[in-house]
Order: C-alpha cells, then structure tokens, then sequence
C-alpha cells in the first residue's frame, strides 16, 4: 500500500488539511515476476465527500484494511492498480458540517473541479485528475434521503450499457436511476458522460452519521467481489474467497440481488407534522393497509394520523428522527 497526499493547505487555527489517496498495485514479486513498467488503472473507490459521510469513510478504512491483507498476500493482479480516497473533506467531518467549511458549498456538485480556483474547485479538481482514468469508478455515497435507515444497495444510471456489472457485487439491492440527469457536475454523471459506461456506479451505505458494521462489511464485500470478477483480484484459491463474500454478504441478510426502477419506489408521506411513532423498521415486511407509524401532536398526543403501507413488500426506507414536518417522507415500500 502506498499513501500519497493529493492536495493540502495550511491552516492557522488547525491541523494542514490535506487529501490522501491510498494505492494498491499487483507488482508480481511474490510469484517472482519482474515488476511491471506500467500500471493499469483498473479500479477507484472514493468515500466520504460530504463531512456527514462517516459511514463511508468508515467502509472505505475497512475496505483499505482488507485491500491491504490481499496486497500482502499478492492477490492484486499483476499489472494492476486500485487506489481508495476514504475521506476528502474532513475539515468538515471535524466541525460537523455537510459542506466545505471556508464556503459552505458541497464538492460533490463542482466536478470536475478548476485547478486554480477556488479551495472547494481545487478539490474536487485533484480528485479528478486522480481518479477519472480509471476503468472502473465506484463512489460509497449515503444518497439523499433524509436522515434515517435504509437497505444498502448498488445504484446505476439506467443510461449505462448494463453488462451484469450489478450482479457482480451481489447487494441485495440494485437500484436503475432513469431519471433525466440535471446535475452535470456530480462525480459519477462527470465520468458516465465522458463515456465510461458501465463501469461508474454508486454504493448506498446503510446511515450516514452512524456507524453501522453489517451495512459496511456487506458493502466490502460486495465491492471486493466486483474487483474479483473484473479480474483486478486473483489469487489461487479465488472462487473459494469469492464464496466467503457471497456467504458474507448473505449473512448481512441478504438473499439474491433485487433489481428494480427508482421510479418504482412507493412513498409514503405524512400529511401532518408532529412527534413521530414508527412501528415498521428497514428491512421488515409489511401488508397492504397495515399502519407503519403514527403522527401525534406534541402536546396532547392525539393522533393526526396513521401512516399505512400503500403496497405489500419490504420497507426500503424508514425515517428514525422523532420529529416529522408535514409533507415529509415516512417510509419507501418496495412492492412485491
């Protein structure tokens, strides 16, 4: 493994913020082979863009910590580099804060950044020059619901030319996004219209400013086994590690893949504001009519109303912070 600072800048107040990227090459020395001239730039794997994003970058230092056990053992394919930026904003990771700090604007909507502009453009701009040659590109993300739990899922733009690269991570969840893209200067949008197709998708981890361990390891585990299949990482007895992550991934609750549309999504959403009672949790089956939580009054504690299911299937999504506004999301059911 290899740490290598992309970007930094000094601080008066604090510590020099910098961005690290950590590489990891097949050199080919445990088989004896000569160390090859060239790499090819197979796989990047960036985590926690937003200082929210503690759930990713921990999954990116899990990821790491595995990728480095491989490396070790000389499981990255010879000729072969992946490299994993955990965290690139973590002046607002140690504030607390979503966005940049200096300007309060989110680096995930300035891709692909400009080399002399300002801190949040230079950002995004480093990141880019680093990551954006790379065959694939995987970006952990926490999406946009608002704060609350959800099923960890793979999620593709529906204009990528899909070859199975969904069934390759094997979450239980794989999520197609028709919708038109109106955000040109997202990572992910930046790299599909430059015409990596197929190979740009984002990792939706389970909660953002906790951490959840199943939902990590269930995402490692699945990026891990993408990395195998696409060759990136092979070893001797790679179908028998293959199968530990399938029946790791399994273990985390998952059965098999389910592909569905975004736009399929039924939501829920409560009419009125107020405290709210949640009896249906993520993950968990629910009937047709059955009441998924309440909305009561702060004071009197009367209901205002009852939340149902308006389909049969999992809840894909519930919302965890006691108190509801009115027209806000409550629930998404995946009908069956």
């Amino acid at each position: 493994m290899k740490e290598e600072t992309l970007y930094s800048f000094r601080s008066p107040y604090r510590e020099s913020f910098r961005i690290l990227a950590y590489s990891f090459r097949g050199t080919g020395e445990g088989a004896g082979l000569k160390e090859p001239s060239e790499y090819i730039k197979s796989c990047a794997v960036l985590g926690g863009v937003h200082g929210s994003d503690i759930q990713q970058m921990y999954t990116c230092a899990c990821l790491i910590n595995e990728l480095t056990a491989l490396e070790h053992a000389g499981a990255v394919a010879r000729g072969h580099e992946i490299v994993v930026l955990p965290c690139v904003n973590h002046y607002a990771v140690n504030s607390g804060k979503k966005f940049c700090t200096k300007c309060d604007k989110d680096i995930n909507r300035t891709f692909p950044g400009k080399p002399m502009g300002e801190n949040v453009e230079r950002v995004s701009s480093v990141v880019w020059a680093r990551i954006n040659d790379f065959a694939n590109c995987i970006q952990v993300t926490g999406g946009e619901l608002p704060r609350g739990s959800f099923c960890t899922h793979l999620r593709i733009e529906d204009c990528v030319q899909n070859d199975g690269v969904g069934e390759m991570f094997r979450l239980p969840y794989i999520m197609y996004d028709k919708s038109e893209r109106r955000e040109d200067t997202t990572l992910v949008n930046n790299i599909i219209s430059k015409g990596n197709m197929g190979n740009a998708v984002s990792v939706l981890v389970n909660n953002t400013a906790e951490i959840d361990n199943t939902a990590a390891r269930s995402a490692v585990c699945g990026i891990l086994l993408y990395m195998f299949e696409k060759g990136i990482l092979a070893c001797e007895d790679s179908e028998k590690q293959k199968e530990v992550f399938i029946n790791e991934i399994a273990s985390c609750g998952a059965g098999g893949s389910l592909r569905f549309y975004k736009e399929k999504q039924r939501r829920v959403i409560s009419p009125k504001g107020g405290i709210f009672r949640r009896f249906k949790r993520c993950g968990q089956h629910a009937e047709k009519g059955e009441i998924l939580g309440e909305v009561l009054h702060t004071y009197k504690g009367t209901i205002l109303s009852s939340l149902r299911a308006p389909v049969a299937g999992k809840i894909f999504y519930s919302k965890e912070q006691p108190l509801i506004s009115e027209n806000c999301l409550a629930f998404i059911l995946l009908g069956e």
